[in-house]
């Protein structure tokens, strides 16, 4: 499943069956802190494992994300193996 942001997410997980998120934080309408902190409200969302990849590098941003429960957050540029990594690492 893709959404162009947190809201159409947030919009689309009912009707969809997710083992992890990965989400930017930098979306419109509804960027990815608040996204996150809408699905970290939800039982139906609060265990399943979130990946933030982003551009943002400052500690203070990643800081933010992982106090939110996010289970990784990755910096850009990634490769699709450092994903794949750390997917099967969110969710063994």
């Amino acid at each position: 499943m893709t959404a162009s942001d947190g809201m159409e997410a947030l919009e689309k997980l009912p009707n969809e069956n997710v083992d992890v998120i990965i989400t930017d934080l930098n979306m419109p309408d509804m960027d990815g802190y608040e996204f996150i902190k809408n699905l970290r409200t939800s039982p139906a969302y609060q265990s399943i494992p979130v990946i933030v990849l982003s551009s943002l590098t400052d500690q203070a941003e990643k800081d933010r994300a992982l106090h939110l429960g996010v289970s990784s957050y990755m910096e850009k540029p990634f490769t699709i193996e450092s994903i794949q990594q750390e997917v099967a690492r969110c969710t063994l």
